[in-house]
């Protein structure tokens, strides 16, 4: 909270705003919205907070929450009317990878004329904070959609207003509360929808037709789909390349061919908006590099550790461990010298232990010699795994690591894989000393 912003007062299942209602006025708050009801019932601070802050101003309204959309909205509404686009992302995975990769794509060439959302502000609050920071200056904005529940892509989409977009991918997500991969679907379909809906079928979106849920969208105007098998851009995989029909876009510092596909999205959006400046564009794609946490490098020592522990799930766990197997594959690194990570995949529902045991079982026909399981969903994942392996240790979470394993057993590896659901925090591993 900084001097002159306004304190909106949001509720949620662990805390009430209105309880650092007087801690953001003493900090210099303009003003402050509140609900008329609270969850604990401390309205009765209001009015005595109203005579000690009389030069500051205080809206009631039912619901902080509607309010804080309605504000959001209105005031993209007002941007966009003065000629600013929308581009909104959102998929299973890879939607803040390829988010990253086209504002580096595009602000290479308009600068601060794009916004865009740090971090993973994607959800009904972060997208509302990202819309909040945009000024007449700006004349694209990328929002960022994410979801865990049914109906959410809608409520933000109707906020965000998009007129572009893209999806990357459809899989197995967040099923405990959307269901199946058909309940995804539904959900991430949302964005399309809208696009369709706002642009009057005329915005721009990109879709990976060798997906078989995306591919069944109907195709319009500026639909632009890609893939190996299907769509009409096709694309080639090489070691850190791709090429789209006749142009070949590299890099180097991403691994794996899902990372390859989040800049096929990229590029291609970012060539529609600028079809004239595509060398320029060539080149900021080479010099992309992954933030920390997301598929990055680290090398510690003599050892190259893969570092993805922002989130996963059994697609983007997939992908990630056959984008690491090419990186051992062309170092010519014996699996006994690679060190596998993983942990708990969140958010399953009724699929968490078949996705655990088929993690097991993945690693097993790889032949993974030595392994560390993180988390609750050690005894699922064992079950991939032969009976008897001298390499397997569990760990409920990242300190037991020394008082288990002793001190640097990272250290004795040329390679190492890391990737579990944020909550682990498995990214402490490569600091353990």
């Amino acid at each position: 909270m900084a001097p002159g912003d306004l304190f909106v007062a949001l509720s949620g299942e662990n805390f009430e705003g209105t309880d650092f209602a007087e801690e953001a006025l003493k900090k210099g708050a303009l003003g402050l919205v509140y609900p008329t009801r609270t969850h604990n019932n401390k309205q009765d601070q209001i009015p005595s907070l109203i005579k000690r802050f009389e030069d500051r101003f205080f809206i009631e309204v039912n619901d902080t929450h509607k309010y804080l959309k309605a504000v959001a909205k209105a005031h993209i509404s007002q941007w966009k009317q003065k000629g600013g686009r929308v581009i909104g992302i959102t998929g299973s995975n890879g939607k803040t990878t390829t988010k990253e990769m086209l504002a580096f794509l595009i602000e290479s060439l308009i600068g601060d004329k794009l916004l865009y959302g740090h971090g993973s502000f994607n959800n009904q609050i972060g997208v509302p904070l990202t819309i909040f920071r945009l000024l007449p200056g700006h004349e694209l904005a990328i929002i960022e959609m994410g979801t865990n529940q049914k109906g959410e892509i809608a409520s933000l989409c109707d906020m965000a207003l998009p007129d572009m977009g893209i999806i990357t991918n459809v899989s197995k997500t967040h099923l405990e509360y959307l269901g199946d991969e058909d309940g995804v679907f539904l959900e991430k379909r949302a964005l399309y929808d809208s696009v369709m809906k706002n642009s009057k079928r005329e915005g721009a979106f990109i879709l990976n037709a060798d997906n078989p849920y995306l591919r069944s969208l109907s195709p319009n105007k500026n639909v632009i789909t890609f893939g190996e098998r299907f769509g009409s851009q096709k694309i080639q995989f090489r070691y850190g390349k791709v090429q789209i029909d006749d142009i070949v876009l590299k890099n180097t510092s991403i691994t794996g061919k899902h990372n390859l596909t989040n800049l096929t999205c990229s590029f291609l959006m970012a060539r529609y908006l600028f079809p004239h400046r595509v060398q320029e564009l060539l080149n900021a794609a080479a010099r992309f590099c992954p933030r920390p946490n997301r598929s990055s490098w680290v090398k510690r020592g003599r050892t190259d550790i893969f570092l993805d522990a922002y989130n996963a799930n059994p697609t983007s766990m997939k992908m990630a461990i056959e984008g690491f197997m090419e990186a051992v594959s062309r170092a010519d690194v014996s699996l006994e010298n690679v060190l596998w990570i993983v942990g708990d995949m969140n958010e399953l529902g009724e699929h968490t232990e078949s996705c655990h045991e088929e993690l097991g079982e993945i690693l097993q026909n790889l032949g993974a010699r030595h392994i560390i399981f993180v988390g609750r969903y050690y005894r699922y994942f064992k079950k991939g795994l032969p009976p008897k392996l001298p390499g397997l240790h569990h760990l409920q979470c990242t300190n037991d690591l020394k008082n288990t394993l002793g001190t640097n057993p990272i250290g004795s590896f040329e390679m190492v894989f890391i990737k579990g659901s944020r909550s682990l925090q498995l990214e402490t591993f490569i600091d353990i000393k």
